[in-house]
């Protein structure tokens, strides 16, 4: 026997015992999905039920509800997806520095650099022992402490 609470819907005026009084209580759950991610009724965030879907018979309200994690699962996915796309941010970086750490600089980082060099009178030390990952790092260094007129080098 169904608890009185949630049977004992409406339809056309009158009261049913097998019409759900509200429709999420017409899912599994008791919640109705967060959204659809499939086209025709079930698309975007808001879910375009059919006229009949509090009725306990409701072949939309148990498909949703058999399919209801599918049609969450990017919602539900989001920070996990989130955390996987900064930690291959982080993990490209990483890689990208390792490598520099091996190659010789450019011609026009060394270029830039000895502008930068003359530009502020600093001494450039020995730029044939610098790696690219060194000559990054002296750079950003030399922009952050002149941030204020850097782009003007020549």
């Amino acid at each position: 026997k169904a608890e009185p609470y949630i049977l004992g819907g409406m339809w056309n005026g009158k009261e049913y015992q097998h019409i759900c009084k509200d429709l999420t209580l017409n899912f599994i759950d008791g919640e109705a999905p967060l959204m659809a991610d499939f086209k025709g009724y079930l698309s975007g965030d808001k879910i375009k039920y059919h006229h009949g879907a509090t009725h306990l018979n409701s072949s939309q309200a148990m498909c949703i509800s058999f399919f209801k994690k599918f049609f969450e699962y990017k919602k539900v996915q989001q920070p996990f997806i989130e955390a996987q796309k900064a930690y291959e941010k982080q993990k490209r970086t990483f890689l990208k520095e390792l490598k520099m750490k091996s190659e010789k600089p450019t011609k026009k980082q060394i270029y830039y650099y000895d502008r930068l060099c003359v530009k502020y009178g600093l001494d450039k030390g020995n730029v044939e022992e610098f790696t690219k990952f060194d000559l990054k790092e002296r750079i950003s260094r030399i922009i952050d402490e002149y941030a204020t007129n850097y782009k003007n080098i020549d």
